[in-house]
């Protein structure tokens, strides 16, 4: 799978971590911020050397992710940045906006192993703002699961968005891609 940043050029100025606490700490950094997918270990190695760690939840909404730019561009002292962030996302949001009277396409977001985001989540929500209907709905799909093939293939939709696939890097969880 290709993943493709935003920022891929500003992350290539930064070292690449598998996240414990050694590496961590290895940096000396003046705060670290996780999730609750980080490795709870490493969280508490972290707070036992009293390294300054904030800890962030998944955003689910549109309105949550805003949030979190704005807490961290508060957190490393540039709140003004985050505000710029914010419009810059608002206004991509109404950017897209569909005109009145047009048709809504049906769109299935499928990755690795058959992941799929449903109703309840960020990228469901992101889908609607676009104009897009999350086919993910009409297979029971709510949250993050897995969508067996069969069924996309019984029932697809007018869209599908897939990773892009790696002949040189094959990976198993791939093989519903490929297949």
């Amino acid at each position: 799978m290709l993943f493709r940043s935003t920022i891929i050029e500003v992350a290539k100025n930064f070292p690449i971590n598998y996240e414990s606490a050694e590496e961590v700490m290895s940096f000396a950094p003046d705060m670290v911020l996780t999730s609750r997918h980080s490795s709870l270990a490493t969280r508490t190695a972290l707070d036992n050397v009293h390294i300054r760690t904030e800890l962030f939840n998944e955003p689910q909404t549109v309105e949550d992710s805003i949030a979190q730019v704005r807490e961290v561009a508060a957190l490393v002292g540039h709140p003004e940045k985050g505000e710029q962030v914010a419009a810059a996302i608002q206004s991509a949001f109404d950017a897209v906006t569909l005109p009145a009277g047009a048709p809504r396409l049906s769109v299935l977001l499928y990755q690795r192993n058959g992941f799929s985001t449903g109703a309840g989540t960020l990228m469901d929500e992101v889908m609607t703002r676009a104009g897009f209907i999350n086919a993910a709905g009409r297979y029971g799909l709510a949250n993050w699961r897995v969508i067996p093939l069969e069924r996309v293939v019984a029932d697809p939709p007018d869209v599908l968005l897939a990773a892009e696939l790696r002949p040189d890097v094959p990976v198993w969880a791939d093989r519903v891609m490929r297949h």
